[in-house]
């Protein structure tokens, strides 16, 4: 059996090697290999590990707007780092997120039989929350960090991972847990081909605020040339903002309408803040008007994936992609 003092030795080794040091001590550490005492080594280590966390803080999640780093700056990504092993397989849950409304896991999974992304190799996934409820996965093109030339934003808010590797994967499962401010959920996680179900238990996740501000009683109506939406509802989460709108327009200005939602960007002014944007529209809903038969009423949601203060006012303009021309659609108190 292997003294504990060797033992640590070969661990600070593992450490001063796998941590991120400046030159000048790998420098000192080479010229004063033959000299330098156990405690000596320990201490370096220790350096190194200062130097690590002073400089090259790892961030789990992030995406094209700092929602996901101010998140793991205030405390709420979970860093999980449960492994299991089953038929082969060696799956880690690493970390976990959530906004309130969607909830993020970044897991790794080594000995898959197959080469294909991790995502498309899941037979089934789902989280259940303290009152049994499960929260639907959803095989999303989240970016993974091999081709960042893809205009995904044109298909939905998607997220990164900084340094995501092949055999990691961000997996998006729709809902959080039950309780505010923290709560737990349990991961269900089975592959193809792959005998048995990874469970992993009582993830502790802090929830942020979600606030839901009814905007039905206002007038707040964008006026196209296409037809008029009113903003009927705004629900402000810490990773994205979603805007319930109202369409009425006539049956010949519909194809209008979607050409000119894909023209322009919107641009956001919140407080001192100001970013452009492109929404997604996950429910896109036409209903035809049974009074007159030539209005149609769209009902349509769209999240720009940006958190905004609902204590501040908000500006949202339209910015032609051609001409980078901007014109001011409405102002939210």
């Amino acid at each position: 059996m292997m003294p504990a003092e060797q033992k640590l030795e070969i661990l600070a080794k593992e450490i001063v090697l796998k941590t991120p040091c400046p030159k000048t001590a790998y420098a000192k550490a080479e010229n004063s290999e033959k000299k330098r005492s156990r405690l000596t080594m320990l201490l370096l280590a220790v350096l190194c590990l200062s130097f690590a966390g002073a400089g090259s803080l790892v961030y789990y999640f992030s995406n094209g707007n700092p929602s996901f780093q101010t998140l793991q700056d205030n405390g709420y990504v979970s860093v999980i780092n449960e492994r299991q092993k089953k038929d082969g397989v060696t799956l880690t849950v690493e970390a976990a997120v959530t906004d309130g409304a969607k909830t993020y896991i970044r897991i790794r999974a080594k000995g898959l039989p197959k080469e294909t992304p991790i995502q498309d190799q899941i037979s089934h996934a789902y989280l259940m929350n303290q009152n049994g409820q499960r929260l639907q996965y959803e095989n999303v093109p989240l970016y993974t960090g091999t081709d960042k030339k893809t205009e995904i934003w044109d298909v939905r808010p998607v997220l990164d991972a900084d340094d995501l590797e092949k055999d990691e994967a961000v997996l998006l499962f729709y809902g959080a847990p039950s309780t505010k401010e923290e709560g737990v959920l349990n991961l269900y996680l089975s592959f193809d081909g792959v005998k048995g179900e990874f469970v992993v238990e009582e993830m502790t996740l802090k929830v942020p605020e979600i606030t839901v501000q009814d905007t039905s009683s206002l007038d707040l109506v964008v006026k196209l040339p296409y037809g008029e939406g009113k903003i009927e509802q705004i629900i402000y989460t810490a990773l994205e903002t979603y805007f319930d709108v109202r369409w009425t327009l006539d049956s010949t200005s519909a194809e209008g309408l979607a050409d000119y939602l894909e023209q322009y960007t919107g641009v956001y002014e919140n407080g001192e803040k100001s970013a452009a944007y492109e929404p997604f529209h996950p429910s896109l809903q036409a209903v035809k008007d049974s009074v007159d038969a030539s209005q149609y009423t769209l009902y349509d949601q769209f999240i720009v994936p940006a958190a905004f203060d609902p204590e501040k006012p908000l500006v949202i303009r339209a910015k032609d992609k051609k001409d980078g021309t901007t014109e001011e659609l409405i102002r939210i108190p």
